[in-house]
Order: structure tokens, then C-alpha cells, then sequence
């Protein structure tokens, strides 16, 4: 129909959102609502997994944990300074607080159930960046990335460390594989993906870009491999054969962010 009409880009596309627009459910409705602290950062704010809770910031306390349905307070969190993120893990068992001091970020990974902090990262031995962070699927390890460019994987039950990593450029995401055992870093600087195998502690893959890597994301068979990059294109690789399947074009704006559903 299209070529029919003799639309041109700009009339393609706005057609295009109109239409998306139009498949929006009509029938939602607000059930509940909840208030946000006025204080808190606009980016602190998550629901576990099963969405049964969520965990808020709190200007009393720091962050409280509650149940979505009543509002109820599971857990009341403190935290170790200005709260700028959160992060349940994949069982929804630990909750990840990242916080901006004077001396820098750190991550507080809360055992939400026992209330008390299983691992900090950014202290001085360890000198995280401040910058990305994630769970492993089965929500036994937590990565982050330091200061010097190497990334730090830490066990959540014994607190010890796994492992480190040193990738070629400094990370500006990273994401584990959803069967575990890899961990893909994106670097702006490098124009790059790594894939990291956590066993061999080797790169197995190597997906390059013409411009820096904002976000990586993985299907979740793990086959294939997302790249939201700032030449405003998204990458969807095979992630075996290191082929490119598509290359998605059209954003007006850098791609920051790329998720599969």
C-alpha cells in the first residue's frame, strides 16, 4: 500500500507511529497508585521478578521493600548514601542499592529476606566506577566494573571473589549470558562487544561496531546478541557464528537503551 500512496520517509514513518499508537490497549485502568518521596532519584525504583513487591526509596529510612498489592512494608533497607539505582536479582532474594557518597559509588546487595548486606561493592580495595552492574540468571553472582577497566564478579552466598576480568576497553555495559556461563561487555571507547567465556576467562567472541556500544542484551535462549549503538542503530547478532542478522535503522537519536521481549 505503501508504495501505492507514494509516501515519502518522514509520511512512512509517522504513519508507522500512528499505527502503533492505535494498537494500545484501551481497556487499562489505574487500580492502585503509590507516591514517590519528592527527594528521591527519579531512577530509583524496581519490582522484583514476580512483581508480587517492589522496593521504593524512603527519605526516613533509605529503601523500603513492599508488597505491591497492600502497600506493606517487607523489608526496611538503609542506605550507605544518595540512592541513585536498584536492582532485584533474578530470584528476587537480594536487592542491589547503588548510592553516590563524597568519596565516590557504591553498591549495597541487600539479602532482603534477613535484612542485612551480603556484599559491598566501591569499597576502597575494590574501587568500583560507579558504572554498570548486573545479577547472573540464577542470582549466584554480581558483576561490576572498577575503575581501572577490569570487571568484578563476586559469589552473593560467601561474598568471595570469583573472578576478574580485564577487557581490551573500558566497559560501559554489561550483561551475563542467560545460560550463565558468559558475559557480554559493550564498550563506547572500544566500539565493541566482548564475549567473555567465565570458565576459560577468555573472549570468545568479538562483535564490532562503527561507533561505541551503549547497551547489550541477549535473547533469552542466549542465540542471539542486541547492540543499542550511538550511530543510532540497533545490531541483532548470531551469536555463534558471529553473523549479522539485522541491522535496525531509522532512530533519530543515539540508541541508549535495546531489550528482547
Amino acid at each position: 500500500l505503501v508504495p501505492l500512496l507514494g509516501l515519502g520517509d518522514d509520511e512512512v514513518m509517522e504513519l508507522r507511529n500512528e499505527a502503533i499508537a492505535c494498537m494500545a490497549l484501551t481497556d487499562l485502568r489505574i487500580v492502585m497508585s503509590r507516591t514517590r518521596p519528592e527527594e528521591s532519584y527519579f531512577g530509583a525504583l524496581a519490582f522484583s521478578p514476580d512483581l508480587e513487591c517492589y522496593a521504593r526509596p524512603d527519605t526516613k529510612s533509605g529503601v523500603t521493600v513492599r508488597r505491591v498489592v497492600d502497600d506493606e512494608v517487607i523489608a526496611d533497607l538503609p542506605t550507605s548514601g544518595e540512592l541513585q539505582g536498584l536492582i532485584f536479582s533474578p530470584d528476587g532474594r537480594f536487592l542491589g542499592c547503588r548510592c553516590r557518597k563524597e568519596t565516590g559509588y557504591s553498591v549495597d546487595v541487600w539479602d532482603i529476606a534477613l535484612q542485612r548486606i551480603v556484599h559491598r561493592v566501591g569499597s576502597a580495595e575494590t574501587n568500583w566506577s560507579g558504572g554498570h552492574w548486573c545479577f547472573s540468571p540464577n542470582g549466584q553472582l554480581f558483576a561490576a566494573d572498577m575503575v581501572d577497566g577490569s570487571i568484578y564478579i563476586f559469589h552473593l552466598e560467601t561474598g568471595a571473589e570469583v573472578l576478574r576480568l580485564s577487557p581490551t576497553s573500558k566497559p560501559t555495559h554489561i550483561r551475563f549470558h542467560p545460560g550463565g556461563k558468559q558475559l557480554a561487555v559493550g564498550s563506547i571507547s572500544g566500539k565493541s562487544i566482548e564475549v567473555w567465556d567465565l570458565e576459560t576467562r577468555s573472549v570468545v567472541h568479538l562483535f564490532d561496531h562503527p561507533q561505541g556500544i551503549l547497551w547489550v542484551a541477549w535473547r533469552a535462549d542466549g542465540e542471539l546478541l542486541a547492540a543499542a549503538c550511538s550511530d543510532g542503530c540497533d545490531y541483532i547478532w548470531k551469536t555463534d557464528t558471529e553473523e549479522l542478522l539485522h541491522l535496525l535503522q531509522g532512530h533519530k537519536e543515539v540508541v541508549h537503551h535495546v531489550e528482547f521481549h
